[in-house]
């Protein structure tokens, strides 16, 4: 992950503020490494607008 991706995220992710908690889980498939982050100062309104953001800036996602 680089400085522009993360601020992708935070800038998508502030245009829907909500109460959806989110996790992070950041994998590197060629070092087989995975780091899972809850976010406790941020939290979300889940939506078809921001789930399309994410897809067009090819970040990965999944709902629980």
């Amino acid at each position: 992950m680089d400085d522009q991706l993360a601020a992708d995220i935070e800038t998508i992710l502030s245009k829907y503020p909500g109460k959806t908690k989110l996790r992070f889980k950041f994998l590197d498939y060629d070092e087989g490494l995975e780091v899972s982050l809850n976010a406790s100062s941020k939290s979300i309104e889940l939506s078809n607008e921001l789930l399309k953001e994410l897809d067009q800036k090819h970040i990965g996602y999944s709902l629980n």
